[in-house]
C-alpha cells in the first residue's frame, strides 16, 4: 500500500521536472521557460550560451532546484 500523500507526490513530481529541465536546457538549440503558477503563462527565462537568463518572474523554488541539478544562470 502506498502511504505517500497526494501533496507529497505533486511536490516530488515538481522537483523531478525541474531537475529534468536542468539537464535538458543546455542540450537543446532553444529553451524558453514559462511560469504558469498564476494560471496565466508568462515568459520567465530564455537559455543563452552563458546559461539561463531570467526575463520574468520564476517560481520561488525554481532557481534552488535547478541550480542544485546543474543549471547555470547567466
Amino acid at each position: 500500500m502506498d502511504t505517500t500523500s497526494p501533496t507529497d507526490k505533486v511536490v516530488d513530481r515538481r522537483r523531478r521536472s525541474f531537475e529534468q529541465l536542468a539537464w535538458f536546457a543546455p542540450r537543446v538549440d532553444q529553451c524558453f521557460v514559462f511560469n504558469n503558477s498564476s494560471g496565466d503563462p508568462s515568459l520567465a527565462g530564455v537559455m543563452s550560451p552563458a546559461g539561463l537568463v531570467k526575463v520574468g518572474r520564476l517560481p520561488k523554488d525554481f532557481q534552488a532546484l535547478t541550480t542544485g541539478a546543474g543549471l547555470v544562470f547567466a
